[in-house]
């Protein structure tokens, strides 16, 4: 079984990204003589080693001490930690290069037919194998996925296929000149590009399997026809099949502990699953030819490939990213013979435009994506270029939310440390506003309407507040704070959703919940708002009406732009557009009226539109210095003033520009300083009234660290002001308590040592020191006192009887609620009725709320008085009853009021004096309250039962509830009327009564009863109910609750895991 795949790429791929953006950061001379150039450069995704190599033998791996994900490191600054020259080629151009994943094997040829197969050993790259074929040249060497077989083709048809080791496996002559070739992922078959444009396959013995037609070369528009130039070859320049790559066995054994443990998962595939979001499946063989296409091949349909041109382009090079997601193509202007202006053009795998680059006086020979794939290597002439490939992840920021998106496998949101996944599937597309933000997902293909797209507005936790559906496809999205717009090419969406608040302004113009669409007559670029502004290719913006969609304005504009950002403030009465435009130069314009004017073109040939990211890396676990704050000018002024210790500089500065960031600021440096009128002067320009309390309180004390401490807190930094309050000496002398109570217990100072016991707060030792002391002592009434202020009863008590002061115990037991005890100490020292003192403390509690009720209930609880809590369990549910509550909180309080009765019964059961006349009345009929809601709930479960009770003919059972209805006086004589009508229209067509049902025996006298009645006719014999169903019980078998006595079917109790009336579990069994 092959190892698990490397799963290094960052989490991005073409609908969870806009665009791609390169700049190349670092170029490394390769000492080229003159004019001599490299052909290729090849990166090692387990190693992160780069090989490059071209004219006169030259051959280097080279590895760059640079971590792409640490965002601290300066990439200018970035060096190589690994430059080995490998001598083997002498004089012959070096032409390609394969690196073996698995294995980590060099695998080189030149011109002259020399192939070198290098090893790593001691960390150094060494030759294994030589193979010199001196007849052709080798235009193409490949290892399948595992890297146990290579292929080698030469350019006169010579194929030749071995093994790691070196042995032959089949060698074959075809009939045709060889260009490319490649493996597919399963190692299976061959796929080989000739020199005259052909595709062909064999299978893994070397017979010939198929080909596949060229539908790039069979279809051609008129500008490419005019473009070609006479007597031009349709060469095959390189074939690239994509597939995922294996964790090298270097790694796999470095690995080897952890991976015994976790072998069922580590052997699925773990990388980036990107196509999960697309209905057809993922493209996975590329063709490219050498003047203007790349096709990315799908194997459903196989008839309908993915063919993107580039016009006026010579393609040269192209490189799949290491998750599949994006093809990089390389090429230089078709019309110029000595072309030295390069082009990278970054495809996603169907052919979308993605991104572009261009390097200017160099020819680039040789591209290749690092592993993770935020990086590329670039061979241009005699050097090695790096550069960082950006991705503009789709993202953005709400007042207190950070929102992006990213792919996962499986199905299943930063200032602070809790995050809410939202899963979406299909995801096409977000914008934000505020404090929402717009969704776009694609329906499944199995759904009813597929080619709709489903459009949520969500808050900053992810929950749905409000939908849409359209039938454009969300190239492009924006939302402000009353709509949104979904554009792509030439048709748009309005969609006016509903928020749950919104300003006065809003709401005169607001159309909440409609949405329309629109046609343009163009292809539109990025929309943004003013009212709407919708960019078009054709180089123009239209202005939109947002309530009616209508085209109020145009203004015609250059038809290479990028995409646009508005700079627009309601305050101004001229808004700024800007627009990036190929190639990589910015546009200002001004909205004057009826005119757009241009106000600024920079003419820099370097400028891209991206932001800088680290969340992606890590997705679900996102560092918290992924996030970076960068200060607006009068923020870094003032941090600049602050840093040199120049307070007084930086108050002038906030007087000149006030602002409350920079007075809060100010306040933070003041208070750490300790500066009080500098900070004081702050806080009043703040309006901050608990600022200047809290100067209040730092003038009146007298340590420093005591100061610290609380300006720590006030900063809700409570780690440190904990540190520094354990540093400062009050918390220094607070330590020498323990010390000091072993001193003064030596030294026989009984009080002091109890002083420093308690103001140690080490309540435990002076347990241990008041049953040390005689019964008489002097201490115990102020141990007593201590330890009842502590909330320690028991010890209180023992302190206050031993000291014969049974008026303080009881008091101390009253005020801890230890009623129980207080009516032991009562009786045992013939003191007043404590029922009357918790009778009186209880109707004080009591009040018109359920909380104050629910506080004397408890009381009584704890009292062990649960007659009388059962009696305000049974008031609450009263009052709640009338009030209209829910049923189920209803019976949980019946509940909770029968089972109080049943601990009284269950008490005066074990007590001799059993129970009186009054207690035995209350009771009895402890569960009717409980039974009837429940039951009234089981009812309403089956509501669908006697409400179809007209539908099956058991009119007996309609009758007897429309008579119930008019007998109640809660409706009115217009409502009464309409039920005496509905009664006389229904029973005047069919009698009340139910028809003949099956009847069942008296399980008491074997008469035969009707199985709803709840007493037997004859012998007047008391059925019981199922509480689990509400049904009869009229089996001797039947499920017995140990606590409230209730009955139920054996088979029904089954489906619990506690008592359906009296939710008991402790005792709970189904058998």
């Amino acid at each position: 079984m092959a190892p698990p795949v490397l799963n290094s790429m960052a989490n991005y791929n073409e609908k969870t990204i806009s665009k791609i953006h390169m700049c190349v950061f670092r170029k490394f001379n390769m000492s080229l003589p003159d004019n001599a150039q490299l052909h290729f450069s090849e990166w090692n995704y387990n190693n992160n080693y780069i090989t490059c190599g071209g004219a006169l033998g030259t051959l280097k791996v080279v590895k760059i001490g640079l971590d792409p994900v640490d965002t601290k490191q300066n990439p200018a600054t970035a060096s190589l930690i690994v430059n080995q020259t490998l001598e083997g080629h002498q004089s012959a151009t070096v032409l390609i290069a394969t690196w073996n994943e698995n294995h980590q094997k060099l695998t080189t040829s030149d011109t002259s037919g020399l192939i070198i197969v290098w090893g790593l050993f001691n960390e150094q790259w060494v030759e294994e194998m030589i193979n010199n074929r001196n007849k052709s040249v080798v235009v193409g060497i490949v290892w399948n996925q595992d890297g146990t077989k290579i292929a080698i083709a030469y350019a006169d048809g010579n194929v030749i296929v071995g093994t790691l080791e070196g042995n032959r496996i089949w060698n074959k002559e075809l009939d045709m000149q060889l260009a490319a070739c490649e493996w597919a992922p399963d190692g299976e078959m061959l796929i080989f590009g000739t020199a005259d444009g052909k595709v062909v396959v064999f299978d893994e013995t070397g017979s010939h399997f198929l080909d596949i037609p060229m539908h790039c070369l069979e279809t051609e528009d008129l500008e490419q026809a005019l473009a070609k130039k006479e007597n031009q070859r349709e060469e095959i320049v390189v074939i690239k099949y994509w597939s995922p790559t294996l964790k090298s066995k270097a790694v796999m054994e470095e690995m080897e502990k952890e991976w015994e443990k976790e072998m069922a998962k580590e052997r699925e595939p773990q990388g980036t699953a990107v196509f999960n979001n697309y209905p057809t499946q993922k493209p996975h063989r590329e063709y490219v030819e050498p003047d203007k296409s790349s096709e990315p091949h799908q194997p459903i349909p196989p008839d309908q490939p993915v063919v993107v041109r580039l016009p006026n382009v010579k393609i040269t090079g192209a490189k799949w990213s290491p998750n599949g997601a994006f093809i990089a193509i390389s090429g230089t202007d078709l019309d110029k013979e000595e072309p030295r202006h390069s082009h990278i053009h970054f495809l996603s795998a169907y052919g979308h435009k993605i991104g572009f680059f261009q390097h200017f006086e160099t020819r680039i020979t040789g591209i290749c994506w690092e592993g993770t794939g935020l990086r590329m290597s670039i061979a241009a002439d005699g050097n090695l270029f790096i550069g960082h490939v950006r991705p503009e992840f789709k993202w953005g920021a709400l007042v207190d939310a950070i929102v992006y998106v990213f792919q996962r496998e499986e199905l299943s949101q930063y200032t602070t440390d809790e995050k809410h996944p939202k899963t979406v599937t299909y995801f096409e597309n977000m914008a934000f506003f505020h404090d929402h933000c717009v969704i776009v997902s694609r329906q499944d293909d199995q759904s009813p309407n597929p080619n709709q797209y489903y459009c949520q507005l969500c808050n900053s936790i992810g929950t749905s507040i409000d939908h849409n559906f359209t039938t454009i496809p969300p190239k492009f999205l924006c939302v402000n704070g009353m709509c949104a717009v979904v554009a792509n090419k030439d048709r748009y969406c309005i969609w006016h959703f509903v928020l749950p608040k919104y300003n006065s302004v809003q709401a005169g113009i607001h159309i909440p919940g409609k949405a329309a669409e629109y046609n343009l007559e163009e292809q539109q670029r990025p929309g943004e708002y003013g009212g709407k502004r919708s960019a078009l290719l054709s180089g123009g913006i239209f202005y939109a009406n947002l309530s009616d969609g209508s085209i109020t304005k145009s203004f015609p504009i250059s038809a290479t732009i990028d995409s646009m950002r508005l700079n627009f403030n309601f305050l101004l009465n001229s808004p700024k557009i800007s627009f990036p435009e190929v190639p990589f130069s910015i546009l200002l314009y001004e909205f004057d009226g009826e005119q757009l004017t241009k106000i600024y073109a920079c003419e820099k040939k370097d400028i891209w539109d991206y932001k800088w990211d680290t969340i992606l890396m890590n997705p679900e676990m996102p560092t918290k210095n992924a996030l970076q704050e960068v200060l607006i000018k009068a923020k870094q002024e003032v941090t600049n003033l602050l840093n040199s210790m120049k307070l007084d500089e930086a108050i002038d500065y906030a007087e000149r520009t006030p602002h409350s960031e920079l007075w809060t600021m100010i306040a933070q440096y003041a208070l750490f300083k300790q500066e009080f009128d500098s900070a004081e002067h702050a806080f009043v320009k703040l309006g901050d009234y608990a600022g200047v309390q809290l100067l209040k309180r730092l003038r009146l004390m007298t340590s420093r660290e005591l100061r610290n401490a609380e300006v720590m807190a006030y900063q809700d930094k409570y780690e440190e002001a904990k540190q520094l309050f354990l540093q400062s000496e009050t918390a220094a002398e607070l330590m020498d308590y323990d010390d000091a109570a072993k001193w003064y217990g030596q030294s026989g100072d009984t009080g002091e040592q109890i002083d420093c016991l308690i103001r140690g707060n080490m309540f435990g030792e002076l347990e241990v020191l008041a049953r040390a002391l005689p019964d008489d002592s002097d201490f115990m009434e102020v141990m007593g006192d201590a330890f009842t202020s502590r909330g320690m009863c028991d010890q209180a008590v023992e302190c206050y009887l031993r000291k014969s002061l049974p008026q303080k115990a009881l008091k101390a037991c009253m005020e801890l609620n230890q009623w129980q005890k207080a009516q032991f100490i009562a009786d045992a020292n013939h003191m007043e009725n404590v029922d009357g003192l918790l009778g009186k403390y209880a109707i004080e509690m009591k009040g018109e709320s359920d909380e104050k009720s629910l506080n004397a209930l408890a009381l009584y609880m704890r009292a062990g008085r649960h007659l009388d809590a059962a009696k305000i369990a049974f008031d609450i549910a009263k009052d709640r009853r009338d009030k209209y509550v829910p049923y189920e909180e209803l019976k949980q309080c019946y509940v909770l009021g029968a089972i109080l009765k049943h601990n009284v019964l269950e008490d005066a059961l074990d007590d001799e004096s059993g129970l009186t006349v009054e207690q035995s009345r209350i009771l009895e009929n402890t569960w009717r309250g409980a039974e009837a809601y429940h039951f009234m709930m089981l009812a309403q479960q089956h509501f669908f039962e006697p409400l179809a009770a007209a539908n099956v003919k058991q009119f007996g059972i309609c009758s007897k509830a429309m008579m119930r209805l008019e007998a109640l006086d809660d409706f009115e004589e217009a409502e009464k009327d309409e039920m005496r009508n509905l009664s006389f229209r229904l029973f005047s067509k069919h009698p009340p009564v139910n028809p003949n049902s099956a009847k069942v025996p008296c399980t008491a006298c074997d008469a035969m009863i009707d199985p709803f009645d709840m007493q037997c006719k004859e012998c007047q014999t008391k059925f019981p109910v199922c509480i689990a169903s509400g049904r009869l019980i009229l089996d001797n078998i039947f499920w017995l609750c140990p606590r409230c006595k209730h009955r139920a079917h054996q088979h029904e109790i089954m489906k619990y895991s506690y008592c359906p009336l009296c939710h008991d579990m402790e005792s709970f069994r189904p058998t």
